[in-house]
């Protein structure tokens, strides 16, 4: 496959036809974007409420969760359908102490 190279006058005169054709396309902007510049100000605003009513909303519907979370002790379901409350478990001191675990927060093990 033979490839054509561009002279310096080709690239020079495709260069200032791009020039052209941005300085005419930044003209047309310019004169139709004051009306435009409000209607897309205005946009961007009602964007950035409804983001933040939405994050609001998120956030207080994470907020109730958590509460409810909280109030509520973690329900069990058996296979018949009931369900009950799981009570946490508590760390049996003589397994703990057999285990080498010590109450107090020194760090270091009893021998």
């Amino acid at each position: 496959m033979r490839v054509e190279r561009s002279t310096k006058s080709q690239v020079s005169s495709r260069l200032a036809m791009l020039v052209k054709e941005k300085e005419k396309n930044s003209n047309k902007d310019l004169f139709g974007s004051e009306e435009n510049f409000h209607d897309i100000v205005k946009a961007k605003d009602e964007e950035a409420r409804r983001r933040k009513e939405e994050r609001d909303r998120q956030r207080k519907e994470r907020k109730k969760k958590a509460k409810e979370k909280t109030q509520q002790p973690p329900e069990h379901e058996d296979g018949d359908g009931e369900t009950e409350v799981v009570e946490e478990e508590a760390i049996d001191p003589a397994l703990a102490a057999m285990m080498g675990f010590s109450g107090c927060g020194g760090g270091k093990k009893n021998h």
